[in-house]
């Protein structure tokens, strides 16, 4: 035991253990740490959001970068396309054409070199056995609907037979769309 023996004004009793006061810093404490557990949390989470953001953002830009080029490639493909019907429909009227202009080839002459130009005109060069049925050919070709500006090139002699080139311009080639003047 023990006894104060101070005066009143300056004696201080002794207090007893402060429960209110350690048991608030208790529960401050454990709600700090639990706060600070769940704001961690809550960061870890964020972060893996970003993280995974950043990832879909850069996958974005991926996919943009690919349907550009999808893009540029249809662009692409479709000019290939319309050239490929063009020449289509040239190839047909060609081929109508030709299929047409054997009937007016005569026994004697035949063709070793057959071109037709982007811009419609047609060269043939061949050989014929006389210059008459060439002659007679041309006046064929002249006559010809699908053909304008028939014109011989040359001619040469050679051991019993000639060489001969011409050209004519295909009418409407320039078009594409195969319908001659019939």
């Amino acid at each position: 035991m023990s006894i104060n023996l101070l005066p009143p004004q300056m004696r201080q009793e002794e207090e007893g253990f402060p429960w209110a006061a350690a048991l608030g810093f208790f529960f401050a404490c454990w709600l700090c740490t639990y706060l600070l557990v769940l704001g961690w949390g809550e960061v870890h989470h964020r972060q893996k959001q970003i993280a995974a953001s950043g990832e879909a953002s850069a996958r974005a830009v991926e996919i943009l970068k690919e349907k550009k080029q999808a893009k540029k490639q249809l662009a692409s493909l479709q000019v290939e396309l319309d050239s490929w019907q063009i020449e289509s429909r040239r190839s047909s009227a060609l081929a109508e054409l030709l299929a047409q202009l054997r009937w007016r080839v005569p026994q004697s002459l035949w063709f070793d070199q057959l071109a037709i130009g982007q811009d419609g005109e047609l060269q043939l060069r061949g050989v014929v056995l006389s210059l008459a049925s060439l002659s007679r050919f041309m006046a064929e070709l002249e006559q010809f609907p699908a053909l304008g500006e028939v014109t011989l090139l040359s001619t040469e002699q050679r051991e019993g037979h000639y060489t001969f080139r011409l050209q004519a311009q295909v009418v409407d080639m320039q078009r594409g769309d195969g319908h001659g003047k019939n």
